[in-house]
């Protein structure tokens, strides 16, 4: 299998790379923090409430820079390797940054989001996207100074968080969790680089627009909040030979929580390419 990041070919005996139980690395936890950090500690009680922002599905958030042309095969080709600081900066977006690493992290396997959020209106859909961001300086290759390169992303419709058969409103401004797998993957975030989590409520026109109130045919703005104190969103991918496992995991205060596995320093640092597989949407 082929291990982004570190540019090279894997022979591997087993897949995911880790997991809570029966594999070669055991799960740590990373949290989203108050003032957008990622951390592998649990936020403090007395953090900010909650973040907040507001989704218009009549300014939908684009899956790649506008404009953008359906007819565009070259575009479609590369979108899932997209820079995604065209939608960093907008405020129906909500990023979230981890310090610089100091040591080679690993996720191999399905990242798994734990999303605990609420919403003014009956429905949403919650976009996640699990982020590589390099260093802003790059001298081995310029272009890619501070390239926030997706490494896995998908979208999950909220009504269908209790049954895929039965779709049910979501209660305006009641906490409701959110579980749902990305793709797998086998990467590596190198030394320098930074873990990026971004988070909106539209990928047009990837997906279709949400109306966000399944009592209307209209398409309404609606405020997202994602209340601190529950420990919002977390990721579980496997891995071994690096620094991070995923398996998603809850503490007993209902805090979600991302797995890592030990650290381990690959012998392999090479620049990554701005590549990869992917297993669909």
């Amino acid at each position: 299998m082929f291990e982004t990041g570190t540019n090279v070919w894997r022979r591997l005996p087993r897949w995911p790379l880790s997991c809570e139980s029966g594999c070669d690395s055991t799960p740590q936890h990373l949290y989203l923090e108050p003032g957008f950090g990622l951390g592998f500690g649990a936020p403090a009680r007395n953090a900010a409430p909650f973040d907040e922002y507001v989704s218009d599905p009549a300014k939908p958030v684009p899956y790649i820079p506008r404009p953008v042309h359906l007819q565009d095969a070259p575009a479609w080709q590369r979108w899932l390797v997209t820079d995604q600081r065209s939608v960093a900066d907008r405020t129906d977006v909500l990023t979230y940054l981890s310090d610089v690493l100091t040591a080679p992290l690993h996720i191999g396997g399905a990242p798994v989001v734990n999303l605990f959020a609420s919403t003014s209106g009956t429905d949403s859909d919650w976009v996640v996207k699990l982020i590589d961001v390099y260093p802003e300086e790059m001298p081995s290759d310029p272009p890619l100074g501070g390239y926030q390169l997706p490494v896995g992303m998908d979208i999950f419709r909220g009504r269908y968080r209790e049954s895929w058969v039965h779709p049910s409103p979501i209660p305006p401004g009641k906490v409701e969790r959110y579980r749902f797998a990305l793709p797998h993957v086998n990467h590596v975030f190198l030394p320098a680089h930074r873990i990026m989590v971004q988070i909106q409520s539209s990928w047009f026109p990837l997906y279709d627009r949400n109306p966000q109130d399944l009592r209307s045919e209209h398409f309404l703005r609606q405020a997202r909040r994602l209340p601190q104190g529950h420990g919002s969103g977390s990721f579980i991918p496997g891995a071994r030979r690096v620094s991070s496992i995923c398996r998603w995991s809850e503490s007993a205060e209902g805090t979600a929580r991302l797995a890592l596995a030990e650290k381990f320093m690959p012998q392999n640092r090479s620049v990554p390419a701005v590549a990869r597989d992917h297993n669909g949407a």
